[in-house]
């Protein structure tokens, strides 16, 4: 698993402090599939409905802020990497 060093006091949605090093946080690979899976239904669905399915499907509560929050960010992540 890919860690990656901590830089905020919230650990985002889709990640997980690591158990042998509290500074730096690793993917859960569950939340990361749902996130991806969340990108395609939020173009039928809104933001609060995507937030219902992704807490019933992780077990972990988002708002529907945070969906919006998650979505953008993963958005720019995966845009950055595809584009270097």
């Amino acid at each position: 698993m890919e860690r990656i060093k901590k830089i905020a006091r919230v650990v985002p949605y889709g990640y997980k402090l690591c158990d042998d090093n509290p500074d730096y946080i690793e993917p859960i690979e569950k939340e990361i599939e749902a996130i991806e899976k969340a990108q395609v239904y939020i173009q039928n669905c809104s933001y609060r409905e995507v937030a219902r399915w992704l807490t019933a499907t992780t077990g972990r509560y988002i708002s529907h802020i945070g969906v919006k929050k998650v979505l953008d960010r993963h958005e720019r992540n995966t845009t950055t990497e595809t584009e270097t």
